[in-house]
């Protein structure tokens, strides 16, 4: 399944903003690594509690986090806030349906031009526009459990190849959730935040890069029988990236962390009139 996860859990809705009363979650922090020749390291911490989720990313270098996502899985909406700019874009399911009503006109109008160019010029506009794309429908994510054993931050986990309509796309190494004093029920907000990404898959058509949001090994938790500690991956051309949990707790979480900044300004999602 393609981004989405496929976890099976029980259905536990909060309703946050009534209250200021923390609730009990699970907080992870992680180090990515985008491109293994350079091995710059990136931070990250993941607060996740019922339907709602947040991730703050720290750049290689930097000191505090300059961007944040936040997602409440309940009501379908997603924030992307930029903390450096103090503001955000807020994008909802209404937002997406104008989206692709939008990009549907822009592509059947780029058919009607590219028609009249000769095959060449036609085939490099084409892959410029992202129109050769392959759509997310015809996309599949399976697992290949492995012989190997690896030790990841003091625990020894199984390698599971992860595998993109056959191909292999990257590896994750697995320990069982006792190791980590965790459930996989505490991670079913990514279920709906996968059925949220193909939302946006529909609404764009396809995706000439992949991934929007890169989360296959929470897709396939039914597969791995446990969580990912390390996941490495790799792109169209053979470039690598990695992925360490480095820690995991079950914690309180103020509700107002999954809510957006108060004193941050709205920036609409840019969406053209249709008229």
């Amino acid at each position: 399944m393609q981004q989405g996860l496929a976890l099976n859990l029980l259905v536990a809705m909060v309703v946050l903003g009534t209250s200021d009363v923390a609730n009990a979650g699970v907080h992870l922090t992680l180090e990515s690594v985008h491109d293994l020749d350079t091995a710059a390291v990136e931070t990250a911490q993941l607060w996740i509690e019922g339907d709602r989720v947040r991730l703050e990313s720290t750049r290689a270098g930097a000191t505090a986090p300059d961007q944040a996502l936040i997602f409440h899985g309940d009501t379908q909406q997603l924030w992307q806030i930029d903390i450096d700019g103090r503001r955000y874009t807020r994008i909802d399911r209404k937002q997406l349906e104008a989206l692709g009503l939008q990009l549907a006109a822009a592509r059947r109008e780029a058919e009607t031009r590219l028609a009249g160019l000769p095959p060449e010029q036609r085939a490099v506009v084409a892959r410029m526009l992202g129109m050769n794309a392959v759509d997310a429908a015809q996309v599949s994510e399976d697992t290949r459990k492995t012989e190997r054993r690896e030790e990841v931050a003091g625990r020894s986990c199984e390698v599971f190849e992860l595998l993109r309509n056959g191909r292999l796309r990257g590896d994750a190494c697995v320990v069982s959730w006792q190791a980590v004093g965790l459930e996989q029920s505490d991670f079913r907000v990514f279920e709906q935040l996968g059925e949220f990404q193909q939302a946006i898959r529909r609404s764009v058509g396809a995706l000439a890069s992949g991934d929007l949001v890169t989360s296959q090994p929470f897709t396939v938790f039914d597969e791995l029988g446990g969580f990912p500690l390390r996941v490495r991956s790799l792109d169209q051309n053979g470039a690598g990236s990695e992925t360490l949990f480095k820690s995991f707790d079950k914690v309180e979480i103020e509700p107002a962390r999954f809510e957006p900044p108060t004193g941050y300004s709205e920036q609409p999602l840019p969406i053209p009139d249709s008229r």
